[in-house]
């Protein structure tokens, strides 16, 4: 989402902020695509609860504790919610969550669930996509994939019919 080496030159580039480019990201594509309006809250390396290589019990910053912010890891500048309703809310978290050993699928559910409340507080209409990033594969797949369903179930269980999943197929260098 980020565009984390999209402009790198070889896969195994090290990761240097002039290869990033949200804009060749399939975020930004599939917007353009659909002629939509498209916002993105992203950083690379952050989890829903555990940033990248993070400890077992979560980051004290990550995708739960920024997102009502303007500028990252900035708590003077909250994000304006009213400004801008979108009809969708895609949240493609958990690779960085799960991405090194070590992420606990119990802190890892209650984030997703964390965050899907926090956005539906300020989005009441929207849909909410939880996606499945096509950089997993494994066991990491296998824990974001339950939590993910199991944060979708518990919210149609309250009632929202407007939680959905999406799973990506995973990447697998062929392209």
């Amino acid at each position: 989402t980020c565009g984390y080496g999209v402009e790198a030159l070889e896969a195994s580039a090290p990761y240097r902020e002039e290869t990033a480019n949200h804009y060749y990201t399939y975020a930004a594509r599939t917007a353009r695509n659909l002629n939509a309006q498209s916002l993105v809250v992203a950083r690379s390396g952050i989890g829903v609860y555990r940033n990248y290589n993070g400890p077992r019990t979560g980051d004290k910053m990550n995708m739960n504790t920024e997102y009502p912010h303007t500028l990252l890891y900035n708590k003077n500048y909250q994000w304006d919610f009213a400004r801008y309703t979108p009809h969708v809310v895609c949240i493609n978290l958990g690779t960085n969550d799960t991405s090194t050993e070590g992420a606990d699928p119990k802190l890892l559910l209650q984030g997703y669930k964390n965050l899907y409340l926090q956005v539906r507080s300020h989005y009441p209409e929207a849909k909410i996509v939880f996606l499945c990033g096509s950089m997993m594969n494994g066991k990491a797949l296998d824990m974001a994939k339950k939590a993910m369903d199991t944060a979708a179930e518990q919210a149609h269980k309250q009632g929202d019919n407007e939680v959905y999943r999406f799973d990506f197929t995973p990447q697998n260098g062929d392209l």
